[in-house]
């Protein structure tokens, strides 16, 4: 279940799919280490960052999981902005894009995944 959020999320961010989107989030999101709240800031952020998509005229490659031990693995210790917002029952999505790429993190809220942080 949590590959299919991470791809929805990436494929509704690209497409430009604000409602699509806004049910894959948690309440407060960290994007870039800045937390916003949902409502009407998440979707003020989630607009922009729908926006820069566009502008940039982004396609989708690939989605890969990682667990939180993997990424560590691979490339170290979360950078000092998202530390607070990733643990070890989290899971890591590394979305390739075009050109460019993001990491979306993933916690179990219940029986689903939700998008709780987002980074570049």
């Amino acid at each position: 279940m949590a590959a299919l959020v991470a791809r929805g999320f990436f494929r509704a961010l690209l497409d430009g799919r604000l409602a699509d989107l806004l049910p894959l989030c948690a309440e407060r999101v960290s994007l870039d280490g800045h937390r916003v709240a949902s409502g009407a800031e998440l979707q003020h952020a989630l607009s922009a960052l729908i926006q820069r998509a566009h502008s940039e005229t982004l396609m989708l490659r690939g989605v890969q999981l990682l667990t939180y031990a993997e990424m560590v693995g691979r490339y170290g210790p979360p950078p000092a902005r998202m530390r607070a917002s990733v643990g070890p029952g989290d899971l890591l999505a590394l979305a390739r894009f075009s050109r460019l790429g993001a990491v979306a993190v993933l916690a179990r809220k219940g029986r689903f995944w939700q998008v709780v942080a987002l980074t570049d």
